[in-house]
């Protein structure tokens, strides 16, 4: 009944010996992720994971959280997960610890492409600014010097009339 429980949960849970760091349980999710890993450490499932640090915190009755990176079976994807280890339960006679690896790659999956779209928009943003430079120079080549400060401080000019000034066309 107790494991029934874990297997229902949708993320990654292992039962480890608090000595060998060694696989005794691992819920399906764990499975899915990082295959049979019965007897296996933990050391060998998240190299990045500093082993004695863990060791130091558990032992005191702490919990250890890190951000981890594993490789899904049978695939090239990365999967990023939270791994936390802690005591079975508060009794210290057990000789279990518990870790639960939480999924978090649709959160980078996100954030990456969030990061792709603000470097797209600061790229478009440089040429539109880029652009707005070039015509505001072509402009001050054509126009009166007074007519352009009009236009860049108002928007618009106020037309003006001129009596008795000639006209050339030039074809």
């Amino acid at each position: 009944m107790k494991h029934n429980l874990v297997e229902q949960i949708s993320f990654a849970v292992l039962l480890i010996d608090d000595t060998s760091l060694a696989v005794n349980y691992a819920n399906t999710a764990a499975k899915l992720w990082l295959g049979d890993v019965q007897g296996q450490s933990i050391a060998t499932l998240f190299p990045s994971l500093s082993i004695n640090t863990v060791r130091n915190r558990v032992m005191r009755g702490k919990t250890y959280s890190q951000e981890c990176v594993i490789k899904e079976l049978d695939s090239v994807r990365e999967r990023y997960v939270t791994v936390t280890v802690k005591k079975l339960d508060d009794d210290s006679s057990s000789n279990q610890l518990i870790v639960e690896c939480s999924d978090f790659s649709k959160v980078r999956e996100q954030q990456s492409i969030l990061e792709s779209y603000a470097n797209l928009i600061q790229k478009q943003s440089q040429e539109i600014e880029k652009a707005y430079k070039k015509n505001e120079e072509l402009l001050r080549n054509i126009l009166p010097q007074r007519v352009m400060d009009e236009l860049m401080e108002n928007g618009t000019t106020t037309p003006q009339t001129f009596q008795n000034v000639p006209i050339m066309f030039v074809a």
